[in-house]
């Protein structure tokens, strides 16, 4: 997975589908691919690579933000990677240059099918932040979204929730009825807020579900 701001990507309906809370028997998984961000650097680049520009080619959802490879908006600090939204004049508008940020992405890197995907995350705090920790198909380039498909292990923004939920959601294209389709699965609250330390959020993914688990 890859981090970066994300938001709802073009015109979605929920399934009201009713949650499968049946116990998973337990499984004892593999480790196939980690990043524990132990050097202070910009992030390995054996295993990240970034989204630049403001997404007008093809990806990004109308974002404000200028992203970056700089180490102002994405570096290696202390054993964390930190991915920061800037805007240093105090004067914040809309595709002007005036706000930066950072989006790094696993993409040609690694991917994988099914499985345990997780991370450590503090997210921010700050009003219109939208944070995010998720994946795409690696068939992005070939089918764009939303037939690449989407799996939203951690999103927390102040549009559809606030700084005590964290928001998971599964996105996929209905060939059979033309359109875009999504599951929101979980949206929790929690108290203290989340964004007040580190939390684990995680996706367990096999063929027949996804379980979302925050702090287990």
């Amino acid at each position: 997975g890859g981090g970066g701001s994300d938001g709802t990507p073009g015109s979605s309906g929920g399934s009201g589908a009713t949650p499968d809370t049946t116990p998973t028997p337990a499984i004892t998984f593999e480790l196939v691919w980690a990043d524990e961000f132990d050097e202070n650097s910009p992030p390995n680049a054996g295993k990240w690579t970034y989204d630049t520009g403001y997404g007008d080619s093809g990806w990004g959802n109308k974002e404000w933000q200028l992203y970056t490879s700089s180490e102002d908006n994405v570096h290696v600090e202390n054993g964390n990677l930190v991915i920061t939204a800037d805007c240093p004049s105090g004067s914040c508008g809309d595709k002007d240059d005036s706000i930066t940020s950072g989006r790094i992405k696993t993409q040609g890197k690694f991917s994988i099918k099914h499985g345990k995907v997780q991370a450590r995350i503090k997210p921010p705090s700050g009003s219109q932040t939208w944070s995010a920790f998720w994946m795409l198909g690696d068939n992005f380039d070939l089918v764009g979204w939303p037939r690449s498909g989407e799996i939203d292990i951690m999103e927390m923004h102040y549009k559809y929730s606030d700084t005590t939920k964290n928001q998971s959601a599964m996105h996929w294209y209905d060939d059979n009825a033309g359109e875009s389709t999504m599951d929101y699965a979980a949206t929790l609250p929690f108290t203290p807020p989340l964004t007040d330390d580190f939390h684990l959020y995680e996706v367990e993914w096999d063929e027949n579900r996804a379980i979302f688990r925050v702090d287990d």
